[in-house]
């Protein structure tokens, strides 16, 4: 009984090249090309080396340009951010139902951080010269003090304070057992 053989099955491997003249002509070849290939190789190596470089450098200049670009536009748009951060500090002043005052506050926040603009200034607080101006208090014998309260916050665009929180200051508890 003779064996059909199975189309689907896999080809059988393909017998080795004859030694001899043909197959030490086909072994030459072969052999020419991959020196060949590894030639090209190592020309390509240090062109292709110094793209990939010249790639991450033109990448690192584009991020640093879109930041810059980024902060020249924030910083073009403060005078006006300004104005409404004048107005967010009026609107929590006024004497207005909590629910119109809310929306009115939630809405000129949104536009600062759309700004670019944080606001800070927070009861409990560490006090900083840096981000606040203490309109009342006074710091602890080793110079800290917590924010008691906060008559108006203060605002950042990243790490620049744009304009500082008007606070009350009192020692704080660590600087109080200090002192003790």
């Amino acid at each position: 009984m003779t064996d059909i053989p199975d189309p689907a099955a896999p080809a059988p491997p393909a017998a080795p090249t004859a030694p001899g003249p043909a197959g030490d002509d086909a072994l030459a070849g072969l052999t020419a090309e991959v020196a060949g290939l590894r030639s090209e190789f190592a020309t390509a190596l240090p062109h292709l080396v110094a793209a990939l470089k010249r790639n991450d450098a033109v990448q690192d200049l584009t991020d640093r340009l879109t930041r810059a670009e980024k902060q020249l536009s924030q910083r073009r748009a403060l005078p006006s951010l300004l104005g409404v951060a004048r107005a967010l500090h009026r609107v929590r002043q006024m004497d207005l139902p909590s629910d119109a005052r809310d929306t009115l506050v939630q809405e000129l926040g949104q536009i600062l951080t759309e700004g670019g603009l944080d606001e800070f200034g927070a009861v409990g607080d560490p006090f900083d010269v840096a981000r606040h101006e203490a309109l009342h208090g006074a710091v602890g014998p080793d110079g800290g003090a917590s924010v008691t309260a906060v008559h108006a916050t203060g605002l950042a665009m990243g790490s620049l304070v744009v304009l500082a929180a008007k606070v009350s200051i009192a020692p704080s508890a660590t600087s109080q057992e200090a002192n003790r």
